[in-house]
């Protein structure tokens, strides 16, 4: 398997600065247990080959007893019997053992006692749990700032990976020169940089970033992440061009609504024609299907920018399962009437662990949810359902103009922008605002994630990655 990051919340990441004495004179230490995802498809090689990725995202931390720490200004240990114990717990919960210290006043790197020691405890991950692909992840606190992780597969090599915090920004904390190379310079991009910095620039264009829907909102974040050098763009929807597309679906014409064109081709030759260097991924598909929700694991930042509610619903899990931020958008109008004028609002939701999640929120409801499964999975038991009144059908077309979906999209690519490039300090991106359209208002709306909730308030499947049945959402 070839490791490709790992990934930890905030509050995670200042937890283990406490239990590794950051800061301090002496070093610390502190175990972890790790969840995985593991994807064999990549959507942007047309070659077929592919080496398989590991995605790995910090599960729970698992403190040492101080009474079992000894620890000096260069050296740390602590009793065999505490990672015996790891290794049990990560064997049970189908996780990965992971070990974190650090350097506060000896090597700038890991060590070669640090070496030594982990190709131990290496051997011993693998004579304890036979039979499974399990890594060790090793963490290294280096001074007050930076991180470096390296992975020690079951042939025994240690791989560096590069670590990223999930919080109110999302960043990158491995040194700059550990990152992948890219293309910075473009002419393009010149203006852009002098605005948000090159170091900036070279982030988006690493990205991988998922669209999910690509009508009139979707196709305006496609436009606009293209041009903002995004280098990877998986886009998904199932439908194809018609009429009532052409005021708000960029790229579209009326010869794409003859030739019933899918929206994510159109989009992907209208991306390409550009010229920008940005690779495009489709995906004729809805969100439903597993195959295609499993895609989105690839992917660094993805933009729910569908309609319906069962995507949502598993866009919102997948936010915590995986420590993927989902940028989450959405449009809502009440037509206009005799007695009163219509009421149009945008919503930019930004998903992560910490976060009230979309039901906490009020925006995806489970019921819709369940039938909107139904419709797709079994459509004859649905029809019946309908038939028989115990689901109301409405497919009822909803009031939109093309110039709220764009600036919805516009709102929701800034929050990008400000979870990667530091627009706004340490401020970072905001978890939900409204854009009031009809009253020109726009602000920031607070809620707290609802007791017993199953996604946002139960930590127990933040970073777990992949489970079986995927995402614990049975039929998906």
């Amino acid at each position: 398997m070839i490791p490709r990051s790992l990934t930890m919340t905030e509050d995670q990441y200042n937890t283990l600065r406490i239990h590794c004495n950051v800061g301090g004179t002496r070093e610390g230490a502190c175990q972890i247990l790790c969840g995985a995802s593991s994807a064999d498809v990549d959507p942007w090689n047309d070659d077929g080959k592919y080496r398989l990725e590991m995605r790995l995202t910090v599960h729970r931390i698992v403190p040492l007893p101080p009474s079992q720490v000894r620890a000096s200004e260069k050296a740390v240990s602590w009793d065999m019997d505490c990672f015996i114990g790891l290794l049990r717990l990560a064997r049970e919960e189908e996780l990965h053992p992971g070990i974190c210290h650090s350097h506060p006043r000896s090597a700038p790197a890991f060590s070669h006692q640090d070496d030594e020691n982990e190709s131990h405890l290496r051997d011993l991950v693998r004579r304890r749990n036979r039979g499974r692909e399990q890594v060790l992840v090793s963490v290294l606190f280096r001074g007050d700032r930076w991180i470096d992780a390296r992975v020690w597969d079951s042939q025994g090599r240690p791989q560096p990976v590069p670590v990223r915090i999930l919080g109110s920004q999302f960043v990158e904390a491995s040194r700059p020169q550990d990152l992948p190379g890219t293309q910075v310079g473009q002419g393009f991009l010149q203006r852009q940089m002098l605005a948000v910095g090159e170091d900036t620039v070279a982030r988006l264009q690493h990205l991988r970033v998922g669209v999910i829907g690509c009508g009139g909102t979707g196709s305006a974040v496609v436009e606009l992440l293209a041009r903002a050098g995004i280098g990877r763009l998986l886009l998904v929807d199932p439908d194809t061009v018609s009429e009532s597309n052409l005021n708000r679906l960029f790229g579209s014409t009326r010869s794409d609504v003859n030739a019933r064109r899918a929206k994510v081709d159109l989009l992907k030759d209208h991306v390409d024609r550009m010229g920008l260097g940005a690779r495009v991924a489709t995906r004729q598909s809805r969100l439903a299907d597993a195959a295609t929700a499993k895609l989105l694991r690839v992917c660094d930042v993805v933009f729910g920018c569908t309609d319906d509610h069962l995507g949502r619903l598993i866009l919102n899990r997948i936010a915590y399962f995986y420590f993927l931020p989902v940028i989450d958008l959405g449009i809502s109008v009440d037509p206009r009437s005799p007695d009163k004028p219509a009421r149009i609002s945008g919503r930019v939701t930004v998903l992560r662990p910490g976060i009230a999640c979309l039901l906490c929120r009020g925006v995806v409801s489970p019921r819709r949810a369940r039938e909107q499964g139904l419709r797709h999975n079994r459509p004859t038991d649905y029809d019946q359902q309908v038939k028989e009144g115990y689901i109301t059908d409405s497919d009822t077309p909803t009031p939109v103009v093309g110039t709220f979906t764009t600036e919805t999209a516009t709102a929701g690519v800034n929050e990008l922008l400000a979870g990667v490039a530091d627009l706004r300090g340490s401020k970072g991106w905001t978890s939900e605002r409204t854009i009031r359209y009809d009253i020109d208002r726009c602000r920031p709306t607070g809620c707290m994630p609802r007791d017993g909730c199953p996604v946002c308030s139960d930590m127990d499947d933040w970073g777990r990655g992949d489970t079986e049945p995927f995402l614990d959402l049975a039929g998906l």
